[in-house]
């Protein structure tokens, strides 16, 4: 659920005591302007984009992906490359699931889109109408709130993506309940602010309003995407759920960055943090089923066998351009669930998503009726998929390759800054300026955290992590972060350690896109 050259950016971000989690597209180069429709791509033409991918692969050193392309309503392209897991020689297939990330948000909104069609809510029906317990931290806000502003990035509310990488909290209600401590940091509709939380609740409460039931929302959420878009698409792999993706058998292990920059495969527990955030992030799915979805998509809606799975009316509302994600001359908005920008004059509607150990974009041009998915299981792979989505559009329009050059400067660029940063990281501590910080701390809005010494090593652990802290040179002693795979994630968040005005110990965890930090304080013994 990670933006665009989010290795480098999150190492920035981390030193300035901040995490970042949104994606924001790159800025495109000078605009050309299209004067022609593209053409299908030849045998030669898809060689030269196949020779490619393998080559940038290499470079990006990622361990596996799949890449579907669709265009004129026919998959002109399908395929696997790599392995599974680094070690094994299982290959990645079209069949291969792999996490799609931040994707799910846009497969969500389809759904939603659905319900709205079938009248059981509109996208101005006020949130309370349909769940009368929800609340956040602003009352007035509360009131305010309507179904679309869950899922616009533009509610004002904060991510809150630290509490899902330290607490692993299971259910849908347990998270939709910590909402109501936490406060808005913009006002409404005014500024995009990438929220998984708000997100999540958007598409739980639009399974309610299809009919599922308040106590279990997780389960009407994934019946309402079964029978709204998996099984009408013929998305038969395609799933929310760890076990029947253990199940089925051909699925892709995550990866993780180390603090040499290298690739380490990762157990599918890594990717329990979504599991209370199913509509913002947790969807599984290959090749297949996606390229099926991208030919509905860029038919108005309707699969091949003609079912109209949305009207053409709500997909045009999701894909309709809302809060400004980048202004300038090449300005980008967010819909529901989809980014909107241009390439050379040309609409791309798209996400990209990302999670513990894969990264993902799915992109299409409905004018142009053409579109490319590319799955990876290598965590921030930001710049490698977002790069082979333009070299595909340069070839798709005949246009000179712009895109590889800055590709190749980014891979550099992050990789010394995961390097520098890696020096950067202390073992060992103070134990005597420490000791008052060992035990248990509690936040009311996320939960608890024990830090305790180890055999020389500070252990943090809470509800979904257990993890080493290291100090981070040249920042103080009182500055801690994680350490462990996978780096660009995990080493995003910033723990200080601090006295309160009363002379007391607290724990300050940093995270972007709040407005302060959560405060831990000590837990009575």
């Amino acid at each position: 659920m990670k933006r665009y050259h989010l290795i480098r950016v999150a190492i920035i971000t981390l030193l300035l005591f901040t995490s970042c989690n949104s994606p924001t597209p790159t800025p495109l180069p000078e605009q050309i302007t299209l004067t022609s429709e593209p053409t299908p791509l030849n045998a030669e033409e898809l060689g030269q984009f196949e020779s490619y991918t393998l080559e940038a692969m290499q470079l990006a050193k990622v361990p596996g992906m799949s890449i579907a392309i669709v265009q004129q309503g026919d998959v002109i392209y399908i395929k696997g490359f790599g392995v599974r897991e680094l070690g094994k020689d299982y290959p990645v297939t079209p069949d291969t699931l792999m996490m799609i990330g931040s994707v799910s948000k846009s497969l969500t909104s389809v759904m939603m889109a659905s319900v709205v069609d079938d009248g059981l809510m509109q996208w101005d029906t006020p949130v309370t109408s349909i769940l009368p317990t929800f609340a956040v931290g602003d009352p007035k806000l509360t009131q305010e709130l309507a179904m679309w502003h869950l899922v616009c990035a533009c509610s004002g509310m904060p991510g809150k993506d630290a509490a899902l990488f330290l607490f692993g909290m299971d259910r849908a209600e347990e998270m939709i309940s910590t909402l109501q401590y936490t406060e808005p940091i913009s006002i409404l509709e005014k500024q995009f602010n990438y929220s998984n939380t708000m997100y999540a609740v958007g598409g739980y409460i639009a399974g309610l309003a299809a009919g599922g039931a308040s106590e279990d929302m997780d389960a009407g959420y994934v019946a309402a995407m079964q029978e709204r878009v998996f099984d009408p698409v013929g998305m038969t792999s395609t799933t929310a759920s760890l076990d029947l993706v253990q199940d089925f058998g051909n699925y892709a292990v995550p990866h993780g960055l180390d603090l040499a920059n290298q690739y380490q495969p990762m157990p599918l527990s890594a990717e329990r943090f979504v599991l209370s955030v199913k509509p913002s992030g947790a969807i599984w799915s290959n090749a297949n089923d996606m390229s099926r979805l991208m030919t509905a998509l860029l038919n108005e809606g309707t699969v091949p066998e003609g079912e109209q799975i949305v009207s053409a009316e709500n997909l045009h509302k999701i894909w309709e351009p809302g809060v400004t994600v980048e202004r300038g001359d090449n300005p980008s908005y967010y819909g529901l669930g989809w980014f909107i920008e241009d390439f050379h004059a040309e609409r791309i509607i798209h996400h990209s998503g990302g999670s513990m150990g894969f990264s993902a974009e799915f992109a299409i041009v409905p004018e142009s009726g053409i579109g490319i998915l590319i799955l990876t299981n290598a965590e921030s792979a930001g710049d490698f998929v977002y790069n082979l989505r333009n070299r595909f559009l340069e070839l798709a329009f005949d246009l000179p390759s712009e895109y590889d050059a800055e590709f190749r400067r980014n891979l550099e660029s992050n990789e010394k800054a995961i390097l520098d940063f890696a020096d950067k990281l202390q073992p060992g501590f103070d134990e005597q300026a420490i000791a008052s910080y060992l035990g248990t701390f509690s936040n009311p809005e996320i939960g608890e955290i024990t830090i305790r010494n180890e055999n020389g090593k500070l252990i943090l652990s809470s509800g979904g992590l257990t993890s080493e802290l290291r100090q981070i040179l040249g920042y103080g002693d009182s500055i801690f972060t994680i350490s462990e795979i996978p780096l660009v994630t995990l080493g995003q968040l910033i723990f200080q350690f601090k006295l309160d005005t009363n002379g007391e110990p607290i724990i300050l965890l940093h995270e972007k896109m709040v407005s302060k930090p959560y405060v831990f304080e000590k837990a009575n013994p």
